[in-house]
């Protein structure tokens, strides 16, 4: 085991928000001599050009040579189209680079690197690195796949997954959790001293927030983003 493995395991159980996860991608860029790695939301593209970064960290006391937050990318881009498909970390030339990532200023013909993720909830992101082909000619892929892995595994529990979920109030959880145990809402008003319509009024409001259309769809929707167990 790599001593960066053995560090990562402790820190990245201590990591909590996104300056912890901001440092451990720090690390890897270090570790592996990536000029800029950047975790990348590919859930609306190309039907929206626009590609959210959920973390972006440079190996350079520089800071970020360009706005990185949010990226326009073309539906033509073909390491885009290629890792939202893929699960298949993938080595990328200096050629198929530059006109990919002719947004970040910060190397001198580099070579990029995916890792394309796919979440619990069936969500597509994907980690990029660029660096110098010197570099990148070194670069263990699985090791440095693995890591990646470790990493974003921990940060979509503790940091994407909260931040998406819906706001739903202590009673609106209670009828929610009763539903999944297959209670009427008749039997949901008796559990919970409610009247009937009281309780169908919570429901609508949960299917409302979860975008839903019947309470089959509310509990499904509910245990995939994690909003219940």
């Amino acid at each position: 085991m790599s001593m960066i493995t053995t560090d990562f395991l402790s820190d990245i159980d201590n990591a909590v928000n996104n300056l912890d996860f901001y440092r451990l991608y720090k690390v890897m860029c270090r570790y592996y001599h990536i000029d800029m790695l950047a975790l990348l939301d590919l859930n609306t593209w190309p039907d929206d050009k626009n590609i959210n970064a959920a973390c972006v960290a440079i190996d350079s006391s520089d800071g970020v040579p360009a706005n990185l937050n949010v990226l326009t990318i073309s539906e033509e881009n073909m390491i885009f189209s290629d890792v939202k498909s893929s699960i298949i970390p993938k080595i990328w030339s200096k050629n198929e680079t530059a006109q990919s990532f002719d947004f970040y200023e910060g190397s001198t013909d580099p070579c990029a690197v995916t890792f394309p993720i796919h979440s619990a909830t069936s969500r597509h992101y994907v980690l990029v690195g660029l660096m110098q082909q010197s570099n990148i000619k070194k670069l263990p892929l699985a090791e440095a796949h693995y890591h990646s892995s470790l990493i974003f595994q921990k940060y979509h529990e503790t940091v994407l997954v909260p931040s998406s979920l819906p706001t739903v109030t202590p009673r609106e959880l209670q009828v929610l959790k009763w539903s999944a145990e297959g209670k009427t809402s008749q039997e949901i008003a008796v559990i919970l001293s409610l009247s009937e319509h009281t309780v169908n009024s919570y429901t609508a409001r949960v299917q409302q927030k979860l975008q839903v259309n019947n309470r089959a769809q509310m509990v499904a929707a509910a245990i995939r983003t994690g909003l219940i167990q």
